[in-house]
């Protein structure tokens, strides 16, 4: 998951450029966590420069974008992630280029050619569920810091509302939007918070209050430790190794499951494993490519496995492992 790093480096760019204000040169340090954005999450990494420069016009700060320092920062960041795209370009030529501009732009725009309206309010709805209990204190820190922006024309306040905006807006708008993907706002939406309840805690209180929730955090750290979150991709943790034993480095391993084409399954394998692999389009296809060769082998969900053992009566699958949903196995 690249999310948690993705906004790292998303935070620490808007930091540079905060500090690179009052001193210029770490404008250009500003391109490195910008340039480890673009490699991380591609095009989507171009928000943090949007959130820099509409700052920077908002506040009148055109120095700023015209300083050396920043231009060779916006230089920086883009011969970064230049060096992967080259490298890919020249090793699988314009193909690698075309899959994966078909990748972002599968993300944006929605497979009907419009945007579904009714799924637009999906972040606000994930909000009010989840954000707790801190949504209030948000609320009350985005309306100071609007007004602060509007009426005071406080740069502070001014970036936090641009920061909030570049990212709730163009998520809001593109094909698939989980909560996770607007986690770059969540830097902002915890300044937010603080801005309110640094406002409404009487300063006598401030210190204790604070070292109140500093305890909170910790036991919360604790508590993790003692009771962890089920791990992510299970099942692929434990087979994709399997299925590398199994094959060679030249040979594509087959992926089916549950008849939906499910690519997140894909690309598990690929992070977990050395070796490349393919999904069938259906029963009848995976069927198909068994018949066609030898010693393929497959990972299926195990629904799936008892509806295809009839069809490939002659083959004799060999059942390498199991986990708790999947099969991966061998055919003769």
């Amino acid at each position: 998951m690249t999310d948690v790093p993705f906004t790292f480096f998303f935070a620490l760019a808007i930091y540079l450029y905060i500090k690179g204000l009052k001193s210029k040169r770490y404008l250009l340090f500003f391109g490195v966590p910008l340039g480890l954005a673009l490699l991380t999450r591609s095009v989507i990494g171009f928000l943090v420069a949007g959130i820099v420069v509409g700052h920077a016009i908002l506040t009148k700060r055109y120095r700023v974008l015209g300083s050396p320092w920043f231009v060779g920062g916006i230089v920086l960041g883009l011969v970064l992630p230049s060096i992967w795209y080259v490298s890919q370009g020249r090793l699988h030529g314009a193909a690698s280029f075309a899959s994966h501009l078909r990748f972002v732009t599968g993300k944006i725009y929605a497979e009907s050619g419009t945007t579904k309206w009714a799924t637009v309010f999906n972040y606000p709805v994930a909000l009010l569920k989840y954000y707790w209990p801190w949504l209030p204190f948000l609320l009350a820190g985005l309306f100071m810091a609007a007004k602060a922006a509007v009426r005071q024309k406080e740069e502070a306040a001014i970036l936090l509302i641009v920061w909030v905006l570049v990212i709730l807006v163009p998520f809001s708008l593109v094909q698939t939007r989980y909560p996770r993907y607007i986690m770059p706002v969540f830097p902002a939406f915890s300044i937010l918070s603080a801005i309110a309840l640094d406002h409404w805690l009487p300063v006598s209180r401030r210190k204790v209050f604070f070292n109140l929730l500093c305890g909170v955090g910790c036991l919360a750290i604790c508590l993790s430790f003692l009771f962890p979150p089920k791990a992510r991709a299970d099942d692929m943790v434990k087979l994709a190794p399997i299925a590398e034993a199994n094959s060679s480095p030249d040979q594509r391993i087959l992926i089916y499951t549950y008849e939906d084409g499910r690519r997140d399954y894909l690309c598990q394998f690929v992070w977990y494993s050395n070796r490349y692999a393919q999904l069938a389009d259906n029963l009848d296809d995976l069927a198909v490519k068994l018949h066609r060769t030898d010693k393929t082998t497959v990972i299926i969900d195990k629904q799936s496995y008892g509806k295809l053992l009839p069809l490939i009566p002659e083959k004799t699958p060999q059942v390498l492992g199991e986990s708790e949903n999947l099969i991966c196995f061998r055919s003769s």
